[in-house]
């Protein structure tokens, strides 16, 4: 078993619904409208939550555009039971409540990122251990745009902190370095068709924080 989220929002950068200015759709009875704050406004609204191609053919998008970012800062946070026990299977299972309840104070400071999260063969295979563990096997990517390696450190800590204390010891648990690179040197576009035919990661918005 294997599940994936996008977990935070991007914090002013980028698109999210917020960013939709207007729509031109045509409608499945073959009307053209526009769509915005001022007319149309619950096909705008519908769009916005639902995507494009669920309400008609929208030929047109505006939108706001942000400042490309100063630079992307990044790190990786694993973790999976310490061995079979059931102790250590509902160490993880605490210890990804807990991650989850993070999110929320880690969008208001500004961050984005995403959890997988996997069982069995597969959480093996992904996180290369010679077998398999009870439990999810959890990495998350945790990024900041215009931040600073510091920052993210000590926000790392502070949540490694509170999973070693939910999971009484439990866990193996590590997260790399921070490191801060150019926007382009972190998005790396490929103009070339990806070695793995569908496969996309997509940052968004959908959850709140607490602001």
């Amino acid at each position: 078993m294997a599940g994936k989220h996008q977990l935070f929002h991007l914090c002013e950068q980028f698109v999210r619904a917020t960013g939709y200015y207007q729509v031109n759709i045509i409608t499945s009875e073959g009307h053209r409208l526009v769509a915005n704050d001022e007319q149309n406004q619950d096909i705008f609204w519908a769009i916005r939550g639902a995507g494009g191609g669920q309400f008609g053919v929208v030929t047109e998008f505006v939108l706001r555009t942000n400042p490309v970012p100063e630079n992307v800062v990044n790190s990786y946070l694993t973790f999976y039971a310490r061995d079979t026990s059931q102790d250590s299977e509902g160490a993880t299972w605490a210890a990804l409540a807990e991650l989850a309840s993070q999110f929320p104070d880690l969008m208001d400071m500004g961050f984005t990122g995403t959890v997988d999260a996997m069982t069995g063969e597969m959480a093996a295979r992904y996180l290369g251990l010679p077998k398999a563990v009870p439990g999810p096997a959890v990495m998350a990517n945790l990024i900041g745009f215009n931040s600073n390696t510091a920052h993210m450190d000590r926000v790392l800590r502070k949540s490694v902190r509170r999973l070693h204390q939910v999971s009484n010891g439990h866990l193996n648990l590590s997260f790399t370095p921070p490191v801060s690179q150019g926007y382009w040197s972190f998005s790396n576009p490929k103009y070339l068709p990806s070695t793995f035919a569908g496969l996309f990661r997509f940052f968004t918005d959908r959850l709140l924080g607490t602001a």
